[in-house]
């Protein structure tokens, strides 16, 4: 899944290099798949609070043109 930077940019994706899996670095790999998923967890929670602030401004924005 290919992402634009613009879309990383907004969505606050941080793509993690991924390392050939092979049987010698099992701890490796789960140290990867662990960071991978905090990082997808991230961009989960980037995404929502981006979205919260711009709900909220333009709520306020809403309340401060009525009250002009």
């Amino acid at each position: 899944m290919e992402i634009t930077s613009i879309g990383r940019i907004f969505l606050g994706f941080h793509p993690i290099e991924t390392h050939k899996k092979s049987e010698n670095n099992r701890p490796l790999n789960r140290m990867m798949n662990l960071y991978s998923t905090i990082d997808k967890l991230n961009s989960f929670v980037c995404f929502c609070l981006t979205f919260a602030v711009a709900l909220y401004s333009y709520g306020v924005a809403e309340i401060w043109l009525k009250g002009l």
